[in-house]
């Protein structure tokens, strides 16, 4: 892709389109520098574009340019607020910065919009595992498989950003956040079976008493 992209870039016609694809190639490999510059040639040309400084924002954040990542996010999200991607590179940005409390809200406001994006639940709960509030901890869990029952087993959630709807499955997503919340409580060596034993009765769902089952043997060996 790459090599035929840099064809492509001397063509008149797809130069602009050129120069995006290989920022994005070049982030798929792990060149972030080439990313950063392939991207901001693209902008040059179009320079209201969030979804590229969103991109150059994770770029950035990457090569460790903390504050460079963080303003390439602000300048997104001033053109588009509810840009996801951009709120979730600049809660990261935050946290490398120890802002936790900042990066707490942000975080937040991505699951408020897209309450399948794992990435930032799992950040989320290592915030609080850190803080080592294994309380809040445990009454997720409980939330978590309290409301599982009630949800669609798909649904679909706007993108303000693509204007297009995305296919969820609310279930699914619910399922990897118990998972998620198992595994952080498994490392706070507190008992946990009759937690899970418990959580088991707020939900009908084999599937999920199955997952909970599993994580008490486990507990409990």
């Amino acid at each position: 892709a790459h090599k035929l992209l840099l064809r492509l870039r001397d063509i008149p016609d797809y130069t602009l389109k050129a120069k995006y694809f290989l920022g994005v190639v070049a982030f798929r490999m792990g060149k972030y520098k080439n990313a950063v510059l392939y991207l901001r040639q693209h902008l040059e040309q179009t320079p209201e574009n969030p979804h590229v400084l969103a991109k150059i924002g994770m770029a950035y954040l990457h090569l460790g340019e903390i504050v460079n990542a963080r303003e390439a996010c602000n300048r997104a999200l001033a053109m588009e607020p509810w840009h996801i991607g951009a709120k979730w590179t600049l809660g990261c940005a935050m946290l490398e910065e120890g802002r936790t409390d900042d990066a707490t809200k942000v975080l937040r406001d991505v699951l408020a919009e897209a309450p399948d994006h794992l990435a930032a639940f799992h950040e989320l709960v290592r915030i609080r595992a850190d803080q080592r509030d294994w309380e809040w901890l445990r009454k997720a869990l409980r939330a978590e498989v309290a409301v599982h029952d009630r949800l669609p087993l798909t649904s679909e959630r706007f993108d303000p950003v693509s204007g297009q709807a995305i296919n969820i499955r609310p279930r699914a997503s619910t399922r990897e956040r118990v998972s998620i919340l198992l595994n952080t409580l498994a490392n706070s060596e507190q008992d946990l079976v009759p937690l899970i034993l418990d959580a088991m009765n707020l939900t009908s769902d084999e599937g999920l008493r199955f997952q909970l089952w599993e994580a008490a043997l486990q507990e409990s060996a």
